[in-house]
């Protein structure tokens, strides 16, 4: 929110203005500037699967133990908000 002084404005002589400028000023006013926005956000808008370190799968394989990385998903997290700002 904020008070605004009003413009300055000189008198007029036809066209020109006159000294002193900017002498006069509109009527002080309140203005306040309001943004209201609707948002949409997805995560993992592909789809994909994701591979991660904290899990794994592990066998014996040919003799010996193997551990591989497992893979998870996809995880899609849709989010629909409003966002306001002053």
């Amino acid at each position: 929110m904020a008070l605004l002084s009003g413009t300055p404005y000189s008198d007029l002589a036809g066209n020109v203005p006159v000294a002193p400028y900017n002498n006069h000023r509109d009527p002080p006013f309140f203005r306040l500037d309001l943004r209201l926005a609707f948002i949409a956000v997805v995560q993992n808008a592909t789809l994909s699967t994701e591979a991660t370190p904290f899990a794994q799968d592990c066998a014996r394989e040919n003799g010996s133990f193997q551990c591989h990385h497992t893979a998870f998903g996809p995880i899609t997290i849709p989010s629909i908000g409003v966002e306001a700002a002053l």
